[in-house]
């Protein structure tokens, strides 16, 4: 993989990493071929130095590694179904970003048609 500036990767750990240089430290010798900034589980923004494979540690395997690009996840919505004066049925189906809820409070959940988990790289 080619690790390029102003790119965003993402960590073994599945931290994002932003690129600001590459090609800034002697190559392959000590970390600091590739600088940036990776976003620990707080949401905080954290210097780091990469050798230009990714690696974030001489001859270790880390969590802070980089192994790829990085790709927002698709949001998660959850179906509810909620009273419809409009359908035969007298009920109609909302999907609502997960972790809310619908403004109606006799909506109930409807969990067999909620979207499949996307399985884990």
């Amino acid at each position: 993989m080619r690790i390029e500036t102003g790119k965003v990767y993402r960590t073994r750990g599945g931290n994002r990493v932003r690129v600001y240089a590459v090609g800034c430290g002697p190559e392959g010798t000590m970390p600091g071929s590739v600088h940036g900034a990776y976003e620990d589980s707080v949401g905080e923004w954290r210097a780091g130095a990469w050798l230009s494979d990714g690696v974030f540690h001489l001859g270790q395997k880390t969590v802070l590694d980089i192994v790829g690009e990085y790709t927002e996840p698709a949001p998660k919505f959850r179906a509810w179904l909620t009273p419809s004066l409009t359908e035969a049925t007298g009920r109609r189906v909302v999907l609502i970003p997960d972790g809310d809820r619908p403004t109606d409070s006799r909506a109930e959940r409807a969990p067999w048609l909620d979207e499949p988990e996307a399985p884990h790289a």
